[in-house]
């Protein structure tokens, strides 16, 4: 099992925007076809950490069950990746759908 944890590299993921440079987010098809726009690139990167720190804690348990692994903590660390991992991805999704209907609570 590798030791390295879930990274969420936000500055790379979204262009590579640095302090002081404005960030731009484009929309997907505008003006380049076949281009996803870089927040739905961040958004699916993201995703698919978080699915890899799941399937690396279903994994590590299995090993733990089967006998392979030897060493509880590593085990017991996968899983507490995979916990937060998933615990920050529904804050965000929180976060969003209350952005979203407060947008839709507005008046026109």
């Amino acid at each position: 099992m590798s030791s390295s944890g879930v990274r969420f590299d936000y500055p790379a993921v979204a262009g590579g925007v640095r302090p002081g440079e404005e960030a731009t987010v484009g929309r997907a098809g505008a003006g380049e076809q076949g281009k996803a726009a870089p927040f739905a690139e961040m958004l699916k990167t993201a995703l698919g950490q978080v699915n890899a720190a799941l399937k690396e804690s279903d994994a590590a348990a299995e090993r733990l069950a089967t006998g392979e692994a030897t060493n509880l903590h590593e085990v017991v660390l996968a899983t507490e990746r995979a916990n937060l991992a998933l615990q920050l991805t529904m804050a965000i999704r929180n976060k969003i759908l209350e952005a979203y209907n407060e947008l839709m609570r507005m008046q026109v």
